[in-house]
């Protein structure tokens, strides 16, 4: 029997989401899965951008949608967020027994 290798993210994860060339189309499932899964909140993700929070809320919404020359920025960040959580549970020390 064929091993396939394992997927080192779940199928549909934040990161498979960043990726998908449809992206743009997905912004508020994004955004919102990134505000619950990442450690930062609105108010960081206001003041990274320079946004009001009727904006955000909006975008949250699905009323709005960021400029299509802002996306890619905030998807970056996105992922910046990913792999500095990544690299946080790497180097925090086992659990002893």
């Amino acid at each position: 029997m064929t091993e396939f290798p394992r997927r080192a993210t779940p199928p549909n994860s934040l990161w498979d989401l960043l990726e998908d060339k449809g992206a743009k189309e997905n912004f508020v499932e994004i955004l919102k899965k990134a505000l619950q899964e990442l450690d930062f909140t609105k108010k960081d993700l206001i003041k990274k951008f320079d946004l009001s929070k009727p904006t955000v809320e909006r975008w949250l919404r699905g009323e709005t949608a960021p400029h299509e020359a802002m996306m890619p920025p905030i998807f970056d960040f996105f992922k910046f967020q990913i792999k500095r959580k990544a690299a946080n549970l790497l180097n925090s020390p086992s659990p002893k027994s």
